[in-house]
């Protein structure tokens, strides 16, 4: 079962693709948990993603933490910033809307991508 494995390889390619392959099977579950709770939804899947036990894992960045994202050029918000935009997208999700759900995916995916909210596999 792809969940169980750690990693493919020991070359990084391979560990990203063992990863994105572990939250696609893990992603369908958490679901229903989603729309009342978004946070912990993404916290579960970047513990899939690092597959690891580090302090820093399934938790956001704190103040101080770097973030592993050599790919990603932008400017990184501050973890206070990341925060408090975190809280703001979960308030989005929970209160739910009329926009479609590939808007709000999109929304979802860029806030992730300029926040960089955990200390890696932020871009999975």
């Amino acid at each position: 079962e792809v969940r169980r494995r750690s990693d493919f390889s020991g070359d990084d390619e391979a560990r990203a693709v063992g990863a994105a392959l572990r939250l696609t099977a893990e992603a369908g579950q958490l679901l229903s948990i989603w729309r009342q709770s978004p946070l912990r939804v993404l916290a579960r899947l970047h513990l899939v993603a690092a597959a690891t036990q580090a302090d820093e894992v399934g938790r956001p960045r704190q103040k101080g933490e770097p973030v592993d994202e050599p790919l990603v050029e932008l400017p990184l918000p501050d973890a206070e910033e990341a925060h408090g935009r975190l809280d703001g997208l979960a308030a989005l999700i929970t209160a739910g809307g009329s926009a479609p759900a590939l808007v709000t995916a999109a929304v979802v995916h860029g806030e992730l991508l300029a926040l960089r909210p955990f200390t890696s596999h932020n871009g999975l």
